[in-house]
């Protein structure tokens, strides 16, 4: 009787184990698991709306299309709150859920405190706003791409527009992280080959409790122009400037694309929101030419909230599911093998479904990307831009953003 009931019990666990076998073979084993790492709360959380917004767009997109290997995206969601400990946990909190795939960070400073443990998991990761120039050779065995350009471009950009502007004196002001002196290096090089003098180049701590010294330091450089790089705590840096006589209005004011948002005027004076009249900035865009239609749709889908990188957190995602229908798995380094191939290769296709289908009838194919960019490979195997559009902005009388013109930059 014993010998009957253990053979029994081995006979069950034969077949449990056929079943698990067999599950480990089931579609829920092909389920693409997309996580994000962005600013839903902290210094970046007035972007919360165009970088989540475009991360959902994108995944409700797919989903409408069938998904990804005959499943819908699973996508869960983070906050990297613009503190590296709370990136990092999130980060880990992902890892532990089994994502594939990770949206973010969006700060650059935040992807750094991250980028080791994700892609060393295993996991492909895309940033839609990144800029940081150290990006461009960094060792992460090809499972980390971008779709924001290098602030390489940026600058000389930046560069170009306050030499036409007429200024050939400036001051660079940048909070000390490797997005403020990434993209502030690389300014202070620029300028200088275009002729220009930096009359001051002041690096800052974003946590410090006031900005005095700094708003001083400008003051008595005796520069034309500042450019200021930062997130919201530049709002009282130009706060400071606006009482001493040196706003807007009276010194031309220059923002990076961290700058680019309503709410750093409604900082400064929530019952102004025109306060910051007349100050510039520049930032990536898309193709004017590449005609999409994705920001009227994103504006209709999400309301009247601020756009910029919307474009290029969409792309991450639907790249990132695309790779993965290439691939036929949803591992990141199957996904990263061939990321390059899904906006070069072939028949151009505007939306995933299109794509998805060229796919399905084994043609070689090219995402025509919301915003407009290419992937290429960098020097370390990742991928990014090596060319994109930018703009010139200037904050109007009632506090809104005005593009003033676009221009191409490329390396």
């Amino acid at each position: 009787m014993k010998r009957q009931n253990w053979l029994r019990r081995i006979a069950v666990m034969a077949v449990l184990a056929l079943i698990v076998a067999a599950c480990g073979d089931s579609d829920d084993d092909q389920q693409l698991h997309l996580g994000y790492i962005l600013p839903q709360t902290g210094a970046l959380a007035f972007l919360a709306d165009p970088l989540v917004g475009g991360v959902e767009l994108a995944v409700q997109d797919i989903n409408a299309a069938g998904g990804v290997l005959g499943n819908e995206v699973l996508l869960s969601e983070g906050d990297e709150a613009n503190d590296a400990a709370i990136a990092a946990e999130t980060a880990q909190r992902l890892i532990n859920d089994g994502v594939h795939a990770i949206v973010g960070a969006a700060a650059t400073p935040m992807t750094n405190a991250i980028i080791d443990a994700v892609t060393g998991a295993g996991i492909l990761q895309c940033s839609g706003s990144n800029t940081g120039p150290a990006f461009r050779t960094v060792e992460a065995n090809g499972l980390y791409m971008r779709t924001a350009p290098s602030d390489s471009l940026q600058s000389a950009f930046a560069a170009d527009v306050m030499m036409e502007d007429g200024h050939s004196d400036i001051a660079i002001v940048a909070q000390a992280t490797g997005y403020g002196t990434g993209l502030g290096d690389a300014l202070e090089e620029v300028w200088g080959e275009l002729g220009g003098n930096v009359s001051a180049y002041i690096v800052y701590d974003p946590e410090a409790a006031n900005f005095n010294s700094e708003v001083a330091q400008i003051i008595d450089s005796g520069a034309t122009a500042a450019y200021l790089i930062g997130y919201d705590e530049t709002a009282q840096i130009l706060s400071g400037l606006i009482e001493a006589g040196y706003g807007p209005g009276e010194f031309a004011i220059y923002g990076a694309d961290g700058l680019r948002g309503r709410d750093l005027a409604l900082a400064i004076d929530p019952n102004n929101p025109g306060i910051l009249e007349g100050m510039m900035g520049t930032a990536a865009t898309a193709d004017p030419d590449a005609d999409t239609g994705f920001i009227d749709r994103f504006l209709q889908e999400r309301g009247d909230v601020e756009t910029i990188y919307a474009a290029e957190k969409y792309d991450c995602a639907i790249i990132m599911a695309l790779a993965a229908e290439l691939a036929g798995s949803v591992s990141g380094a199957d996904m990263a093998a061939v990321v390059f191939e899904v906006t070069s290769n072939g028949t151009p296709c505007d939306t995933f479904a299109e794509c998805k289908d060229l796919i399905a009838n084994g043609d070689d194919f090219a995402y025509q990307t919301a915003s407009g960019i290419v992937l290429a490979e960098t020097p370390t195997g990742n991928h990014e831009p090596d060319s994109a559009f930018f703009e010139k902005w200037r904050f109007t009388a009632d506090g809104e953003i005005e593009q003033l013109f676009t221009a191409p930059g490329s390396f």
